[in-house]
């Protein structure tokens, strides 16, 4: 039996932040039939946020401990998101309080590990996702009822295509604030309010099922409202053909999905920004610094600089005054930060007090360095919190780059200047580069 044999199981999530884990548990996914089903791995709760954007699950296996987080507040973020994978938790202990809050929360299982082998995992596997099937089907069953007793709160449309006359109900007009009462007009009345970026793919779908390429026709797409601001929409509709095999005409629907493409939107922000200080994260950083990579291979003039930036004397300021006005120091770096780069670099927080700048398109040496200079200052000011004052400095490492160099050795060799620069004294710069720059 093949995965192709288990329909709505093709693609895993494991949420998992010990490799060993991640390891025992494709191996014993190999063990059975679901062994091409794709798996992919994420390390901690940001990845699998950015993972689920980008890539539907049919199933999630996430584990209980994942650092100062855990399985059930991800669980809970998932829900919040409007997230409706099955999710099945990983234990490393029998405790009833874990498996409750779990279940409360949203998991359709849990397994432990100290007991996990490819039967139960096979099992698990299959039990959640015959749940969210059935879950599914009960849902889509209400929700059919309950779109029959509101009268179909979709927008309708119909086109006789011979005459090119379209009907248009209150609805449809209605969703996009226009008179709430229907419309007779030709097929302009519709698409004349398409976004342009959209335009050519909606009549792409629209013509490939007149031509008979697609059983249904179905695309999502922005129409301009009364307001003038854009509504996502996913119109659906069926063709009617005669006897020649010609379309006469299609009927549909258009359904408001403004709400969804939010919640994706808000997914996507939380996959690549940290939560604290809204800046850039480590995700985030790193496909920006991978396009600027591929910038530099087309363009070789094109070189740019990657400050690593550490506070110096942040612990102490956790220490004497609490976490909270430690995050208060964080979230104010980031603000001064904002202040003195331009408007196009990127500043990311890696975690911690770790924080990086990608200035992209550097004109010299010395743009660079007088960045880290103003950095520098600015965050050696003191910062006047509800509960006293404090002071911090910043360590900075420079890395120059006008060569070849991959993501992880740009961040490596500015990391190490860094370290260059706290062990010369700390509130400091140090420098290095990756290729030969030009001199400033």
């Amino acid at each position: 039996m093949s995965a192709r044999d288990w329909p709505g199981i093709e693609r895993i999530l494991l949420l998992e932040d010990d490799e060993d884990d991640y390891t025992l548990v494709r191996d014993l996914l190999a063990e059975t039939p679901l062994a091409a089903a794709g798996l992919d791995w994420a390390a901690d709760m940001p990845a699998a946020l950015g993972a689920i954007a980008e890539q539907r699950y049919d199933v999630i296996l996430a584990d209980y401990r994942l650092g100062a987080r855990t399985g059930v507040d991800f669980i809970e973020q998932c829900r919040a998101l409007k997230l409706h994978t099955p999710i099945v938790l990983l234990t490393g202990q029998d405790s009833p309080e874990t498996d409750e809050a779990a279940l409360a929360a949203g998991a359709v299982d849990y397994l432990i590990k100290a007991d996990l082998d490819a039967a139960r995992l096979e099992r698990a596997l299959r039990y959640a996702t015959r749940q969210a099937q059935l879950a599914r089907a009960l849902h889509e069953s209400r929700e059919r009822y309950s779109l029959a007793m509101r009268g179909a709160n979709d927008g309708l449309w119909d086109w006789e295509r011979l005459c090119d006359r379209a009907y248009f109900s209150p609805r449809w007009q209605a969703m996009l604030g226009l008179p709430e009462e229907s419309v007779e007009a030709d097929l302009t009345h519709w698409l004349e309010r398409v976004h342009p970026e959209d335009a050519p793919r909606l009549q792409e779908a629209l013509q490939a099922h007149l031509d008979g390429e697609t059983p249904l026709l179905a695309c999502e797409h922005r129409l301009r409202g009364a307001d003038g601001n854009w509504l996502w929409v996913l119109v659906r509709g069926m063709a009617v053909f005669d006897a020649a095999g010609q379309a006469t005409r299609v009927a549909g629907s258009l359904t408001d999905i403004s709400a969804n493409k939010a919640h994706l939107a808000e997914l996507l922000h939380a996959a690549r920004h940290d939560g604290l200080t809204e800046l850039a994260n480590r995700t985030l950083f790193n496909e920006q610094l991978e396009l600027a990579l591929e910038r530099l291979r087309r363009y070789p003039a094109r070189w740019f600089a990657v400050l690593f930036i550490d506070l110096d004397g942040f612990k102490g300021v956790n220490d004497r005054l609490g976490h909270q006005a430690g995050d208060a120091v964080l979230v104010e770096v980031a603000r001064r930060l904002r202040e003195v780069v331009r408007g196009h670099d990127l500043i990311a927080r890696l975690g911690g007090d770790e924080f990086t700048v990608l200035a992209d398109e550097v004109g010299c040496m010395d743009a660079a360095t007088r960045l880290a200079e103003r950095i520098i200052a600015r965050l050696a000011e003191a910062f006047c919190l509800d509960v006293g004052e404090a002071r911090i400095g910043a360590s900075v490492g420079i890395a120059w780059v006008r060569g070849e160099a991959s993501a992880t050795q740009v961040l490596r060799e500015a990391d190490a200047a860094m370290y260059q620069a706290k062990q010369a004294g700390k509130g400091r710069f140090v420098h290095c580069s990756l290729g030969e720059p030009p001199a400033g």
